[in-house]
C-alpha cells in the first residue's frame, strides 16, 4: 500500500517526522476501513517502513521490528506562528 497523501510527507506540509531524540517523531500511521473492517497500519514512519493488514479481531503479532530514522529539527521548528 503506498500512504495517502499527507502520511508520509514532511511536517510541516505532512504529519511525518523523524525527530525522535527530540522527542517528536512519527510513530505509527492508521487508516481504518470500515467497511472492510481492516486497518492497514505502518509502524514507525511510513516513508520507511511498510504497511501492515490487520483484521478487526484479535492479533497474532507479539513483536513488529521498525526502524527509527533519527534526523535533528532546524532552529525554526517548534515555533509557533499564528
Amino acid at each position: 500500500m503506498e500512504a495517502p497523501i499527507g502520511l508520509s510527507t514532511p511536517y510541516p506540509d505532512g504529519l511525518c517526522c523523524h525527530y525522535y531524540d527530540e522527542f517528536f517523531g512519527t510513530l505509527r500511521s492508521m487508516i481504518f476501513d470500515v467497511t472492510e473492517k481492516n486497518i492497514e497500519i505502518t509502524f514507525g514512519s511510513p516513508k520507511i517502513n511498510k504497511w501492515n493488514t490487520f483484521l478487526v479481531g484479535a492479533l497474532n503479532e507479539k513483536e513488529i521490528k521498525v526502524m527509527l530514522p533519527q534526523e535533528k529539527a532546524g532552529k525554526d521548528f517548534y515555533k509557533i506562528t499564528y
